[in-house]
């Protein structure tokens, strides 16, 4: 995903919420040697959020380019929202180095979940964990993880290590934890 983004020299609150006023979003991007803000247009990155897959936006690699010619690989290492308005209010993108593991969040997703065996018995599905802390190169990002759920009988649960892996991840977390449960109503 290919992402404008204009570098700004001022800081200050006034200036930041003007740039919110005209629909933009404030930015860093961090990168080992340098952080820098920059100035992201809220009209561009709304239009990608919704047209992507929610609970994805920190496996996304953004291709951040400026006017001048710099160009880089980025992922979303944080968002903050207006706390009563919901409405986003700063992005941090952290630049992706080759060769270079990362830590980062990658969301799970539940399949067949209306054909599971446990809930047409009358039980419910509780998914524990949404999201897992990953360890991987830049190359081998997943963009989610999903657990097929169809065959599960109440009181059955599935854990981390009924995920199957591509090649080049691990996880953070141990391999016992349980992701998904179908709990008796």
């Amino acid at each position: 995903m290919y992402l404008n983004i204009e570098k700004r020299a001022q800081n200050g609150k006034a200036y930041l919420n003007s740039l919110r006023r005209v629909g933009d979003i404030p930015a860093v991007v961090y990168s080992k040697e340098e952080n820098f803000p920059v100035r992201v247009s809220g009209v561009e990155f709304g239009q990608f959020l919704r047209e992507h897959r929610k609970g994805t936006l920190s496996t996304v690699i953004f291709h951040l380019k400026d006017g001048a010619g710099f160009e880089v690989k980025a992922v979303v290492k944080g968002v903050h929202y207006h706390p009563t308005t919901y409405q986003l209010m700063h992005l941090d993108f952290q630049i992706l180095e080759e060769g270079k593991s990362l830590v980062l969040n990658v969301p799970i997703f539940c399949d067949n979940v209306v054909d599971c065996v446990g809930i047409k018995q009358g039980g419910f599905l509780r998914q524990v964990v949404r999201m897992v802390k990953v360890v991987c190169k830049p190359e081998h990002i997943p963009t989610s993880f999903s657990l097929d759920v169809k065959e599960m009988r109440i009181r059955q649960s599935k854990s981390l290590s009924d995920i199957k892996l591509p090649e080049g991840v691990d996880f953070a977390k141990k391999v016992d934890t349980v992701v998904v449960t179908i709990a008796k109503r």
